[in-house]
């Protein structure tokens, strides 16, 4: 049981055709064929979890087959930085809550 609740801001889901995440896995030494069973064995585990934060709007699905670099830049394009004003007259918990966000 968990001491405290947390709030799912995002998901990224990397995702990628499996012809080249088994080439990927191959490269790292895995058997033909390996790479896709893992592949599609993740599909099968992720698919409920999945659903249901796509419902909820939280997924961004991040393609995966450019290049690294470009990869990274389609990342940190949802990671904009972000401003939140905190208002409250004297003793309303300001400080206390403006402690809790990170």
């Amino acid at each position: 049981q968990y001491a405290h609740s947390v709030y799912l801001k995002a998901c990224l889901n990397l995702d990628c055709y499996e012809a080249l995440v088994d080439s990927r896995l191959r490269a790292q030494g895995r058997t033909p064929g390996e790479g896709q069973i893992a592949f599609q064995e993740f599909r099968h585990a992720s698919a409920g979890v999945l659903e249901k934060l796509t419902h909820d709007g939280k997924v961004h699905v991040i393609d995966t087959a450019p290049p690294p670099g470009v990869v990274w830049e389609s990342i940190t394009k949802l990671f904009a930085p972000q401003v939140i004003f905190v208002l409250g007259g004297p003793g309303t918990g300001k400080g206390t809550q403006c402690a809790r966000i990170k």
